[in-house]
């Protein structure tokens, strides 16, 4: 008795494609497992941007006035003014010229000290006016000049030569620094460019120079949140993480918020000179808390779960759900290649199934 593949073929086909059925519900379920494990994922803190502070002074700004955002004022440091005092015959661009190439010479010198021109000409007449040392010291203390270079410049007649008489002057008593008036003389034909020959006459004033400032005061704030607002007095420094800033010495009223954390405030000492350092460690709201601590539970930093948990801080490609789907996929795909690969084809012609001779006793 033979049995023709075709029959066999016929009786096995009906449970391979039951068995093809099962495995693909069985696909379909599978893949569901990681959309529905995704959408229970806790959603990670997405830091909120700070919100804008309120004045902290006693003085509290009108409503619709716009927010300042101005830094507090650094110190100030008195300048050397340079005064070119006019002359008959003496043309304002010469005289100008002159002024111009004092400053441009005492300036690298000067020690970070500021040295400017005088170019108010109602204070120039009036400081020209004066023939005493008391007169020289209080028009200078008038402009808070640490000290003042008087330039006079005289001519005899139109084509002699220029004679620069400079004096160095202190303020309020008007007493010289340097012992007595340096004198230059200037060639007309050097008149419109007279920086070389006045550059012994600036080499003779550097030593009476007074001493540079000190270094100002300065500020620098930290706080343990980044984009916080600080302000100071009420005043907008800018948003964390702020630079060190140059501020004149007194008592302020620093003030450190950002949405979601305690606001911080505190008044801090600016002395004479050197840095201060003020420190803000704002405390999380129990919101903010509870949001930090559920991205930190949501994965740690080698992907396993940590000691007493439920194993919910597992990346979710090493969780089991995954791995089963993937497997399951991968099950699925050999399976119905096989049924496709082997359902009803036949290669060469049908032998059956050989059945041995049945003999008698």
């Amino acid at each position: 008795m033979r049995l023709d593949s075709r029959a066999t073929a016929a009786i096995l086909r009906p449970d391979m494609h039951r068995l093809a059925a099962l495995a693909s519900s069985l696909l379909f379920g599978l893949a569901l497992v990681p959309a529905l494990a995704l959408a229970q994922q806790p959603a990670p803190l997405v830091p909120q941007p700070a919100p804008q502070a309120q004045p902290q002074t006693a003085q509290q700004a009108a409503p619709e006035a716009p927010a300042q955002q101005a830094v507090p004022a650094p110190r100030i440091v008195l300048p050397i003014v340079v005064i070119a005092l006019p002359a008959p015959l003496v043309t304002p661009a010469v005289s100008m010229a002159i002024r111009d190439a004092i400053v441009a010479g005492l300036a690298p010198a000067a020690g970070g000290r500021p040295v400017v021109a005088l170019p108010d000409e109602a204070r120039i007449a009036a400081i020209a006016t004066c023939h005493d040392a008391i007169c020289f010291g209080a028009r200078l203390n008038e402009l808070q000049a640490i000290t003042g270079v008087i330039v006079r410049t005289t001519r005899r007649n139109r084509t002699a030569p220029l004679e620069v008489r400079v004096e160095m002057l202190d303020p309020v008593s008007g007493a010289p620094r340097v012992t007595e008036p340096i004198v230059v003389q200037i060639p007309a034909a050097a008149e419109a460019a007279p920086a070389a020959l006045l550059a012994p006459a600036i080499a003779q004033m550097l030593p009476a120079l007074p001493s540079p400032p000190p270094p100002p005061p300065t500020l620098l704030i930290v706080t343990n949140v980044d984009d916080a607002l600080v302000t100071i007095d009420g005043r907008e420094l800018g948003h964390a993480p702020v630079g060190v800033v140059e501020i004149a010495p007194g008592r302020y009223n620093v003030v450190v918020t950002a949405r979601g954390w305690a606001t911080g405030s505190r008044m801090v000492q600016v002395g004479e000179t050197g840095s201060t350092r003020a420190d803000f460690d704002l405390e999380p709201e129990q919101q903010t808390r509870v949001a930090l601590d559920s991205g930190r539970n949501w994965a740690t930093s080698d992907g396993d779960a940590a000691p007493g948990d439920s194993g919910e801080e597992t990346p979710i490609y090493l969780r089991w759900y995954t791995i089963t789907g993937a497997a399951a996929v991968v099950v699925a795909i050999v399976v119905i290649a096989v049924v496709a690969s082997s359902g009803g084809t036949e290669v060469g012609p049908p032998q059956g199934i050989p059945v041995p001779p049945i003999t008698s006793p």
